[in-house]
């Protein structure tokens, strides 16, 4: 959404914080936007949290690498790692599955209600769902959110973020008709979204940072993580490195072949 940290803090602040029309009042308990104000001049003091096993299980070379050269680079201008163990990875997946496809299937019951259409493949999924997962399902998947979080606050209390790889995969090729009908590619969702979505579930902010891009010129990324409303933390580091490794805009723009007739 934007090219620099800072462009993602002014686009930030004008997205978030508390909203005092009448039917927001949810977002009332969000802290005012802080944005930071100077560049930090070193990392002395940060707190990094890193579990080794889940950065590299998986994760191709050509990603891994440049993720643990950068983490050497803020080792090097005063951060700390804090190793730890991600628990529960696997049920936190499940339970963040079928939260995910429970909301889009009662988004598509309720467009379809409007007189609105939507793909096969999101009715397809909208259909299994209604079909195969029980309300309890739901109701469990959410507890599990719930303890997760208390799992989030604790190790928070003991780094100030947590740092993995973008992904275990880059951008794939954009085949033929993908640009008409779109794509259902559930194994490379999950290759894409595998460190982001516990964070996502239990909705903690998180940033990229560009590290380089893979032999297609794509671009990827260092990924970080905070508590809640500590975006300003995220900020405040992701513009220090950019200010190491400023953004390349690929040689190459990638662009589905449309056709106007």
């Amino acid at each position: 959404m934007a090219h620099t940290p800072q462009d993602c803090a002014r686009l930030y602040a004008v997205m978030a914080g508390p909203d005092f029309q009448l039917g927001s009042e949810q977002s009332r308990i969000q802290p005012k936007v802080t944005i930071p104000k100077t560049l930090l001049k070193s990392l002395v003091g940060l707190k990094v949290g890193i579990d080794q096993s889940w950065n590299q299980t998986g994760v191709p070379d050509s990603l891994f690498n440049p993720f643990q050269k950068r983490l050497n680079w803020m080792i090097d201008q005063g951060a700390e790692i804090v190793h730890f163990i991600m628990p529960e990875k696997d049920v936190v997946y499940a339970a963040h599955l079928m939260c995910f496809s429970n909301e889009i299937a009662s988004d598509v019951i309720r467009y379809q209600q409007q007189g609105k259409q939507v793909d096969y493949d999101v009715e397809m999924i909208s259909n299994i769902q209604a079909q195969t997962v029980r309300a309890t399902d739901y109701f469990i998947a959410n507890k599990i959110r719930t303890k997760f979080m208390r799992i989030m606050n604790d190790l928070f209390s003991k780094m100030d973020i947590i740092a993995t790889p973008m992904s275990k995969s880059t951008m794939v090729e954009i085949g033929a008709g993908d640009h008409l009908y779109g794509r259902s590619d559930a194994n490379t969702v999950g290759k894409i979204s595998y460190f982001t979505r516990i964070f996502n579930f239990v909705g903690c902010p998180g940033i990229m940072v560009q590290l380089g891009h893979d032999k297609n010129d794509i671009p990827f990324g260092f990924h970080m993580a905070a508590k809640w409303w500590n975006e300003e933390k995220l900020f405040e580091i992701a513009a220090f490195m950019e200010s190491e490794a400023p953004y390349k805009k690929p040689v190459h723009l990638h662009t589905p072949p449309f056709k106007t007739a």
